[in-house]
């Protein structure tokens, strides 16, 4: 998807996937507290900011170049 030149269409989603992730880390850290995590396809980054909220080093990959920009702009680490 290299579209995300109306990035607002996807930011009126970010609470709400924020929310549903927070929720799988919480279920994941019954596992594993914190450590490494790679999230593939990682969009604009929703992911990635709750599992580095929760302690995690995380880096993703995507493979849309605007994707990769606006995730960097956000100071995280995306390929």
């Amino acid at each position: 998807y290299e579209d995300y030149q109306h990035v607002e269409k996807y930011e009126k989603w970010r609470e709400y996937l924020e929310n549903v992730f927070s929720r799988r880390v919480t279920d994941i850290q019954k596992y594993v507290e914190n450590g490494k995590a790679l999230d593939v396809g990682c969009s604009l980054g929703f992911f990635l900011n709750v599992l580095k909220a929760h302690g995690f080093q995380a880096e993703g990959l995507e493979p849309s170049a605007d994707a990769v920009k606006l995730c960097k702009k956000q100071g995280l680490r995306v390929y």
